[in-house]
């Protein structure tokens, strides 16, 4: 069985974000591989681990999205595609085009794993888009999938504490949620052989059905204030509970 994996490369969600500017992210920030992501490589490799067959994993971005790939193939991911793309924030469009170009340029693919969301754009877009350009079934935040006669059965989380149960012909494109597997952590002889497995960089106007790169504006980007100082309402039960409700309302602004 052959499994692409969309990954993307994110800034580190433990880091402190800094700004380049008023519109743009200082991309010195530490970069992880997309944590969601991450549960999709997992979930291809023990597909791979019962079935056999090989794990592609494929990013869009700078050669630093190289990083993606590379956390992929410590976890035991076969080897990668980077669609070369220098835009800060790619138009979710394009970028879905791109990808499903590429893996249209793979050919044979049996099935396409992603992560739910990215943590830093959080679009939610990127699975479906891909979906739509490949004209392959998609369904996003699954918490179980089990492959059978050429059909995925997956279940996901319908609202309300509701679950779906929805069987998926392949090839098809789906999105992994947490609870889906617990990702493996890569050990020292894997970081080093991750170095050495192969990326194929492709240029996406060589990319039938890509079309013309584009990216979205961005009118500015602030940092959330910072945290207020905590205080300690000190005294005996009823004069505490006093002064508190009166913090509440007359500086919180909340009752």
């Amino acid at each position: 069985m052959k499994i692409l994996v969309l990954v993307k490369q994110v800034p580190d969600s433990a880091a402190a974000i800094k700004l380049a500017g008023p519109a743009a992210i200082d991309r010195s920030v530490k970069a992880i591989l997309n944590p969601y992501d991450e549960i999709a490589v997992e979930e291809a490799l023990r597909i791979r681990e019962r079935e056999g067959g090989e794990v592609v994993l494929v990013t869009l971005g700078p050669p630093a999205a190289d990083g993606a790939l590379r956390a992929g193939f410590a976890m035991g991911a076969d080897r990668g595609v980077l669609v070369s793309c220098d835009l800060a924030l790619p138009d979710p469009r394009f970028a879905g085009r791109a990808l499903a170009a590429a893996i249209a340029a793979e050919g044979g693919t049996d099935l396409v794993l992603a992560g739910l969301r990215s943590i830093d754009a959080e679009g939610w877009q990127i699975p479906y888009r891909v979906a739509a350009a490949l004209r392959w079934p998609a369904v996003n935040g699954v918490t179980k999938l089990e492959l059978a006669q050429r059909a995925a059965t997956v279940t996901r989380e319908a609202g309300g504490g509701d679950l779906e149960i929805l069987s998926v012909p392949l090839p098809c494109v789906l999105g992994a949620d947490r609870g889906l597997n617990q990702p493996r952590y890569p050990k020292l002889p894997d970081l080093m052989g991750a170095r050495k497995k192969p990326v194929r960089v492709v240029d996406p106007k060589a990319l039938a059905g890509a079309g013309e790169p584009a990216a979205l504006g961005v009118k500015g980007l602030e940092l959330p204030p910072p945290r207020r100082a905590s205080r300690v309402v000190e005294g005996d039960l009823t004069a505490a509970v006093a002064e508190l409700v009166r913090l509440l309302r007359e500086e919180a602004g909340v009752l």
